[in-house]
């Protein structure tokens, strides 16, 4: 097929033949960089607003060889310059989705891209933070670490995130586990 960039859909969208559920479309319609782009997304290339039609290709897993693989269903690429701003099943939907789109639609996507960029943000700066007290706490000497583990001074305020992780065999990998596990990290405290 060559070169050809990503479609990542928002939900499953099912196949009519055998049902089974495809995330993802691959296009030809932008730059072909092999790039993946979801909903929120800006395309590259010419400006564009409107609706892009698009194949899905299917290998029907589900009935085990009694249909060849095709690319008989149709999506709908709903374009807002060069918004991706949905995927659609159907024209219809596709069309009613381009004629109500608006700014207040364009806030409301964006501030969930907005929360999702900041979580992640917040995810971030977290873990660099535990990782450079735990490096700080591994090149200390022991007296000092038992000091702190033992919870005694202000020191131990500093290293206080590290003490449900540093006995366990991977810490790191727990912490990992501890922040992937926070969907919504401005519902937890700011200490970190």
């Amino acid at each position: 097929m060559g070169m050809f960039d990503t479609i990542k859909f928002s939900r499953a969208i099912p196949c009519k033949e055998c049902g089974f559920e495809h995330i993802t479309t691959q296009t030809k319609q932008f730059e072909n960089l092999m790039v993946v782009f979801e909903v929120g997304d800006y395309l590259p290339g010419r400006m564009i607003t409107g609706i892009v039609e698009e194949s899905l290709y299917c290998e029907h897993l589900a009935l085990e060889g009694k249909i060849k693989p095709s690319f008989d269903q149709i999506v709908y690429l709903v374009i807002y310059r060069n918004i991706l701003i949905g995927v659609a099943e159907t024209y219809e939907i596709a069309e009613k989705q381009i004629n109500t789109f608006g700014f207040g639609e364009l806030f409301l996507l964006y501030q969930d891209l907005h929360k999702k960029r900041d979580n992640f943000q917040g995810k971030y700066n977290r873990l660099a933070s535990w990782c450079r007290r735990y490096a700080e706490y591994l090149n200390m000497g022991a007296e000092e670490r038992e000091e702190i583990e033992n919870e005694k001074g202000l020191k131990s305020i500093r290293y206080g995130s590290l003490f449900p992780f540093v006995k366990k065999s991977e810490p790191l990998n727990e912490y990992i586990k501890q922040l992937d596990d926070q969907k919504d990290i401005s519902k937890y405290d700011l200490f970190y």
